[in-house]
């Protein structure tokens, strides 16, 4: 997806606040707010490495990315996905559209 798409149509189709996400996305929001974290890192500060947590966490994971509030960091620096605000990461496209 290029960059104007993401700007002009898909932003405003596709963010949520992450105040109208589930308290578990909320929770993960909060925690990758203060720390950009690797998704093992996140499931271990959030105590959901087994199952049924690791699910419930995956599915609010993708939430918080479909709603786009979180992405994955662009940097040659990592070796492993790590997650950081999409405002982090994205600045001018949020303030685009107001946030």
């Amino acid at each position: 997806m290029s960059m104007d798409y993401l700007r002009a149509e898909h932003y405003g189709k596709c963010h949520r606040p992450v105040k109208d996400c589930s308290p578990l996305a909320n929770r993960i929001y909060q925690v990758i707010r203060f720390d950009p974290m690797t998704t093992g890192e996140l499931r271990k500060e959030m105590d959901m490495t087994h199952r049924p947590e690791r699910a419930k966490f995956d599915r609010a994971l993708l939430e918080l990315q479909i709603t786009l509030n979180i992405v994955r960091r662009n940097s040659l620096e990592d070796e492993k996905d790590t997650w950081v605000l999409f405002s982090d990461q994205y600045l001018d496209i949020v303030r685009s559209h107001g946030g």
